[in-house]
């Protein structure tokens, strides 16, 4: 563990707490001091000072926005703040104008803020959706790769499922999206933080995640980062007053919209949770988040074996090192997975029962010390 990463530990308060077993960052992220204090900041505005310093607040927003876009390697204005990921899937599903033969692949399995989006715009519209099944929560990138055909109009794909924890192949996906002139959407929630992204050089049409898991930031705030090819297609984005080039000239209705993705940004922004989010961004960008996943993976390297060791669980989470993440689940087996959960919770160890497994998800800034109550 790096000094930088040993130092983050500090920002956590809630490990002090040593009775307290936290296991579940792919459903909510700890909030650190950094990104409690970037919030109180903006509410200690409201709350003491109240005056309109609007150029301080677009200052500290434009920061944000540029701390978000090094997460994934993007240029500062191909990235639009959104409440959730499900907002962000939805401005992209909607904003196309679609043709009469286009379709659109999903994965079967995947959580429903990637399914449902698509799938009701699919009934508004006549576009066809076909699905790729999973095996054992698993799917084949080369049968995603072998569904894509020119009449594919868009593919969505999870950066990490969120049961099974499998990471995608973005290269391959990409390659095989280009060659066929296919828009590549990642829902990005559960591995934005801790899975390195270049949205450039992958080629990356589209990258929506909420911040409040892996991210460690705010609920309610999150990211839609848009390439120049998917911008010039959402054409059937809802507008608001600041989505034009001047929203200052209030009289001036006749104004064109931004040509940026920046125009999804409809009225007063969520600025206490924007500011988080732009601290926490900061914080994991500074840190590098190829370091932070190497250290993630060999910490739960470890713990899979403390688990293996003491419960004996089947793991269903990929071992493959390219297809790894923090998410690491469980089949286990005639024990029920809910009540299994419920009975953790109650010596104060917090982790997921999903679909009838277990789901496990510790975090870089933690160590194995930090587990014993839950594998001691």
């Amino acid at each position: 563990m790096t000094a930088a990463i040993s130092n983050i530990r500090t920002h956590f308060p809630y490990l002090e707490n040593t009775s307290l077993v936290y296991l579940n960052h792919a459903a909510l992220g700890p909030m650190p001091d950094y990104v409690h204090d970037a919030m109180n900041s903006q509410l200690y505005q409201r709350h003491h000072v109240v005056k309109e310093d609007f150029e301080q607040i677009m200052s500290n927003v434009a920061d944000a926005r540029t701390s978000t876009a090094q997460l994934i390697n993007a240029q500062p204005e191909s990235i639009a703040f959104i409440p959730n990921t499900s907002h962000g899937l939805n401005l992209i599903a909607r904003g196309i104008d679609y043709n009469k033969d286009d379709e659109i692949l999903l994965i079967d399995g995947e959580f429903p803020s990637n399914i449902v989006p698509f799938t009701h715009m699919a009934k508004d519209r006549n576009v066809k959706v076909l699905f790729i099944p999973m095996k054992n929560h698993i799917y084949s990138m080369d049968q995603v790769c072998d569904a894509i055909s020119p009449n594919t109009r868009l593919v969505s794909v999870s950066l990490v499922q969120y049961l099974s924890g499998q990471k995608a192949d973005l290269q391959q996906l990409s390659e095989t999206c280009q060659q066929n002139g296919t828009l590549l959407i990642i829902d990005g929630i559960q591995g934005a933080g801790v899975v390195p992204v270049d949205v450039q050089s992958v080629s990356i049409d589209g990258f929506v995640s909420g911040s409040h898991k892996w991210l460690t930031g705010p609920q309610g705030i999150g990211f839609i980062y848009a390439s120049e090819k998917l911008n010039k297609q959402l054409v059937h984005a809802p507008k608001g007053w600041i989505s034009v080039d001047e929203p200052w000239q209030l009289s001036n209705y006749n104004q064109d919209l931004k040509s940026s993705i920046q125009r999804v940004e409809l009225g007063m922004p969520n600025l206490a949770g924007i500011y988080g989010l732009g601290a926490s961004a900061k914080a994991l960008t500074e840190i590098g988040i190829a370091n932070i996943r190497e250290t993630l993976l060999n910490l739960t390297d470890e713990l899979n074996k403390a688990i293996q060791q003491k419960f004996g669980w089947k793991q269903l989470s990929p071992k493959q090192d390219d297809e790894r993440s923090g998410i690491l689940t469980y089949d286990v087996g005639d024990e029920d997975a809910e009540t299994l959960q419920q009975s953790f919770a109650q010596k104060n160890v917090i982790l997921s029962s999903r679909e009838g497994l277990i789901r496990v998800s510790p975090h870089f800034y933690q160590e194995m010390r930090d587990f014993e109550g839950f594998v001691g």
